[in-house]
This record gives C-alpha cells, sequence and structure tokens, in this order.
C-alpha cells in the first residue's frame, strides 16, 4: 500500500506570486488605459461640441435669429440620428434664458460653453450635455482582468510544461549516473533503458525545450518590448491625429465662414456680386489652397515621403535672392538687412525646398523685427549653415521647444495676427524643421524675450 502523498509549499507558493504578478500586471494595464480612454472620451466631446456649435453660428449666420432652431433640428433628423439619448444640446443667451434644443439634460454631465458670434460681437453660447459612457467602464476594468486572466493562465501552462521537462530531465540524469557508478550488464541495461527513456525521440525534444528556455525568455522580453513601443507610437499618432484635426478645423472655419456668408449675401439679393467682394473670394480661395498644399507637404515630410529633385546649387545664391525680393517690403516700414557670407559654398539638395526654407525663415524675420535683420552664411566641417535673426520681441524660454509645431504662434505673433489676418498660417517654421530633416540636417533657435531671436538651419552638403 503507498504512503500518503507529502505535498511541499512550493506550488502553493508558485500560485501565489502567480496571482500577485497578474494582479500587478493588470493594475498596470488599467493604469496605462485609463489615460488612453479619457482622451478618447474628452476628444469625442470636443468634436461632438465643436459640431453643434458651427451648426447653430451657421444657422445665426443665415438667419440672424435662434427662433425655429429646435424645430429644424428636430426635422433633420440625421444629424443626430445616434445622439438621442446619449447627449442634450441647450442654447444661452446674454441674458442667461436657456432653450433646451436637442433633448434633455436632466441626468446628464456638463460640457463646455462655446460661444457664438455674430457681427463681431457675443449673442449667446452653446452647451452639449453628455450622458455617462457606459462602454467606458466595461473597457477600463474588463481589459485588464480579462488581461490577469490570461497572464495565470499562461503562467500555469508554463509551470506544467517546465515540470515535465525537468521530470524528464532527471530520468535522463539518473540512467547516466548509474551507468557511471556500476559496470554490470544488468545495471548498463537499466541505464541504457533509462536513458533511452530521457533522451530518446519522446523525450529528446523536451529536454532540448528547457535547455533553450534562455533564448525564449530573451525572445519574450524583445517581444514585451516591441508592444510597449508600438502602445507609445499609437499613443503619440493618436494626440498628433487629435490635434491636427482640430487645428485644421481652426483654420478652416474662418474662410469657409467668410466665403459662405458673402454668397449668402448676393444671393438673397439677387444681384451680381463687384469687384471687391470678388476678389474678398479670390484671396479666401488662395489662402485655402496654400493651407492644403502645405498641410499635404509637411505631412509628407513628417511621414519620410516627400519627393526631393537634388542637384547641385550656390547656396548663397539662392539665400541672396530670397532676401532681395524680401527686402523690397522691409524697406517700406524702415527695416535693413545685413547677409554675411563666408563664400561661395555648394549644396546638394532640392533647389525648391530650400528655397522655401530661407523664405520662410527670412519672411519671419522681417515680419517681427523692428528696424533691421540680420544673416550669415558658413561652413561647418561637412554642412552649411545659415542663421537669420532679428530685433523683434523674441520669445520666453518656455516657447522654445513649441515654435517648430504646426500651428504654434507666439504672443507676439497672435497680436500681429490680430491686426493682419493674412501674416501666416502657423506652419511656415514646421515646414522649415520637416524640410531640413528631409535633407539630413536640423533647425534650432534661441531666444531673448525683448531682444529678437536667431534661427539657425544646419544642412549636410551632400547626405550619406
Amino acid at each position: 500500500m503507498k504512503g500518503p502523498v507529502k505535498r511541499d509549499g512550493t506550488g502553493s507558493i508558485y500560485r501565489l506570486r502567480l496571482v500577485l504578478a497578474c494582479l500587478a500586471a493588470a493594475l498596470f494595464a488599467g493604469l496605462l488605459l485609463r489615460p488612453l480612454l479619457l482622451d478618447w472620451e474628452r476628444g469625442e466631446r470636443q468634436k461632438t461640441e465643436l459640431f453643434w456649435n458651427g451648426y447653430v453660428q451657421m444657422y445665426m449666420d443665415l438667419t440672424g435669429r435662434v427662433d425655429g432652431l429646435g424645430e429644424r433640428i428636430n426635422a433633420q433628423g440625421y444629424l443626430h440620428a445616434g445622439d438621442i439619448g446619449r447627449l442634450s444640446l441647450v442654447w444661452i443667451d446674454m441674458e442667461g434664458k436657456r432653450e433646451v434644443l436637442l433633448g434633455e439634460d436632466a441626468a446628464f454631465s456638463p460640457g463646455r460653453q462655446l460661444l457664438v458670434m455674430s457681427e463681431r460681437r457675443i449673442i449667446g453660447y452653446t452647451q452639449v450635455f453628455f450622458a455617462a459612457p457606459s462602454g467606458l467602464a466595461y473597457m477600463q476594468y474588463g481589459l485588464p482582468g480579462g488581461l490577469a486572466v490570461l497572464l495565470y493562465g499562461l503562467g500555469e501552462w508554463r509551470k506544467r510544461v517546465l515540470a515535465k521537462a525537468r521530470a524528464k530531465e532527471r530520468i535522463f540524469l539518473s540512467g547516466e549516473l548509474a551507468s557511471n557508478l556500476s559496470g554490470a550488464s544488468g545495471t548498463r541495461k537499466h541505464a541504457k533503458a533509462a536513458a533511452s527513456r530521457g533522451h530518446g525521440g519522446e523525450n529528446g525534444p523536451a529536454l532540448r525545450w528547457a535547455i533553450g528556455q534562455a533564448e525564449a525568455d530573451e525572445a519574450w522580453a524583445v517581444a514585451l518590448a516591441g508592444v510597449r513601443q508600438l502602445l507609445a507610437r499609437n499613443e503619440l499618432l493618436e494626440t498628433v491625429r487629435r490635434r491636427m484635426v482640430a487645428d485644421i478645423a481652426h483654420e478652416l472655419r474662418t474662410p469657409i465662414s467668410i466665403m459662405r456668408t458673402t454668397l449668402d449675401h448676393a444671393l438673397q439679393k439677387g444681384a451680381m456680386m463687384d469687384a471687391a467682394k470678388t476678389a474678398s473670394l479670390h484671396d479666401e480661395t488662395l489662402r485655402l489652397t496654400r493651407l492644403v498644399r502645405e498641410l499635404q507637404e509637411l505631412s509628407l515630410a513628417e511621414s519620410g515621403h516627400l519627393p526631393l529633385d537634388k542637384s547641385w546649387f550656390v547656396w548663397s545664391e539662392v539665400v541672396e535672392e530670397v532676401f532681395e525680393t524680401l527686402a523690397v517690403e522691409g524697406e517700406e516700414r524702415g527695416i535693413v538687412y545685413r547677409l554675411e557670407d563666408t563664400g561661395s559654398t555648394m549644396l546638394y539638395g532640392d533647389k525648391t525646398r530650400i528655397r522655401q526654407i530661407v523664405i520662410n525663415l527670412a519672411g519671419n524675420a522681417f515680419r517681427h523685427a523692428r528696424s533691421k535683420v540680420e544673416a550669415r552664411i558658413l561652413r561647418e566641417e561637412n554642412c552649411v549653415v545659415l542663421e537669420i535673426g532679428d530685433d523683434g520681441l523674441g520669445m520666453e524660454q518656455e516657447e522654445l521647444e513649441s515654435v517648430f509645431e504646426r500651428f504654434y504662434r507666439s504672443a507676439s505673433t497672435d497680436a500681429m495676427q490680430r491686426k493682419e489676418r493674412s501674416a501666416g498660417l502657423g506652419l511656415g517654421l514646421a515646414i522649415v524643421r520637416e524640410f531640413t530633416r528631409a535633407h539630413g540636417g536640423e533647425a534650432t533657435v534661441r531666444s531673448i524675450y525683448g531682444q529678437g531671436a536667431i534661427f539657425r538651419v544646419k544642412i549636410p552638403v551632400m547626405e550619406e
């Protein structure tokens, strides 16, 4: 009769550690997933708020009143077919009176109050109320819980496989030990039988798997690192996508609103537009065309697919040509420029893209300068360097990291934009950085507030 089987606490300790590890992984996944889900929810809410605010703004531009807007929204059911029971739209006039235009807002959470303007004055606000997202909690807790269960199952499976491999290895080692300790024929036969059981066709793969476990662990670590990199890249791309959609919507809204208003007035009067209005529409069309073209080129450069027609040309000739063209406008404002060149330097690159870099930097300098613009061309090892500085207001130190971002405008630029809307689209410096990177170079800036800024572009003479 067999005696009672003694069990040690190794299995229990392993399972306890496995459970704790799975819980820690689930907690980490939950913490990692929560900001992503919150950002996604916040982005969806912002898009919904901008959509309904734009709809109310369009209605006010067309009619000049809010009466009948609720009936119109309900009549156009395709606009809110998926929003019934999920959100509520409220109109708030300047006296604080509220009017529910869509749905009910009793149990919903309020969103931002976005202003509605008419003839450059605020006439009211739109506010969207949102129902609590039911699926967010399931995703936030369900996915980490499922991950914990999956990891626990994988841990148990791995424990069983390793235990089986260790048992077969012990059989093989016991046979080898018996063979070395005794020279008897019977013992040799027993050892051969044990060795064949442990090392033969059935058990050999398991033993080799156990020996190669270190390589498998290393491969698993590499895979986990790849997954983390993909998650980080996905988060970055999603953030860029949301920001780009919001920025483009902001930039397109003003010219489209101007064009729509001008055309609406012309249609209502039933008369031909005069030359001034036609010129205004033409200017807005050019602005939209330039915005779309620059966004397309910027996207191609950021993705590494910008086509470059490279050839040899003299770097200083391109710089002098651009400065001579822009200096005419600078002279009207009393701005003088000085160009310092250390010699004729040949550069192998796309002449059109390089000229665009110089135009954007020089135009930015002339636009912000108060009395002078200085440029310098020099050589550093196998690179050519262009430095363009102005004596404008400059930038704060915390702005320097964001100045090359698309649609970013400093405080001084914003003030200029309010005075002159055609001053820029906020893409010039972003194009400078990406076009420079496409040539294997780098673009930097240094500035002291109140003393101007100096932009520096460094490009290899010929990229290796």
